[in-house]
């Protein structure tokens, strides 16, 4: 079922109901998503040409899906364009749970503050978050996480830097093959909180008491 407003042809509106969520899969898309009060999720083409064709947008109870438009093809779970996709802006209820999944473009994010997940082939993850748990991937790009409020934090990297910056993280599973990671936050007692690498450097900052076991083949710690 598809519920959309169409308030210009380079744009979308689309009324997300409370405890809804948002479901963006794009094959090239640089993104910008902010989080904002209200009931509406807005999709804007940034270089205002029309959406139509380029982009689908989809509504069901309790969810609005973002997909590419006409001229794709599948690859396993995703449907990819075989055109590049548009660069967007989307604004969307702040406590709105998110995935944003893509395969080449870069995502910065503000003002999220509802559970999200994150998964980029070869771009750039910037997010700043004020409620988790945040769940990350990034198999060629790094990853910045920045959190007004304690969360939980999962991430994953292949050949990328993984940084994170929040009050306090009440779990953290960080693993990273090729790429340096940093925490800098306090650490939730009581919690297991890891952090595995391969061949590169690792950084804690934290005014936590803790009792590190840390293992290395081929970093710092």
């Amino acid at each position: 079922m598809t519920d959309t407003m169409t308030t210009s042809p380079a744009s979308r509106e689309v009324p997300l109901e409370p405890g809804g969520s948002v479901d963006i899969v794009l094959a090239a898309s640089h993104l910008r998503l902010r989080g904002i009060d209200g009931d509406r999720v807005i999709i804007r083409s940034r270089d205002g040409e029309p959406l139509e064709g380029r982009v689908r947008v989809e509504a069901a109870a309790g969810i609005v899906r973002i997909r590419d438009g006409e001229g794709s093809v599948r690859l396993g779970p995703l449907v990819l364009s075989t055109r590049r996709s548009p660069d967007l802006d989307i604004d969307l209820p702040r406590t709105a749970a998110l995935v944003v999944r893509t395969v080449s473009g870069d995502v910065e994010a503000l003002g999220i503050g509802g559970a999200s997940r994150w998964a980029s082939t070869s771009g750039d993850l910037r997010v700043t978050v004020s409620a988790g748990p945040v769940h990350l991937e990034s198999m060629s790009g790094d990853a910045v996480v920045e959190a007004s409020a304690a969360i939980s934090l999962v991430g994953r990297t292949v050949s990328g830097d993984l940084w994170v910056r929040a009050p306090r993280l009440d779990g953290l599973d960080a693993s990273t093959t090729s790429g340096d990671v940093r925490i800098e936050a306090d650490l939730a007692a009581g919690n297991r909180h890891a952090i595995s690498s391969v061949s590169v450097d690792v950084v804690v900052v934290t005014g936590s008491p803790v009792r590190p076991d840390a293992q290395t083949i081929a970093g710092d710690v």
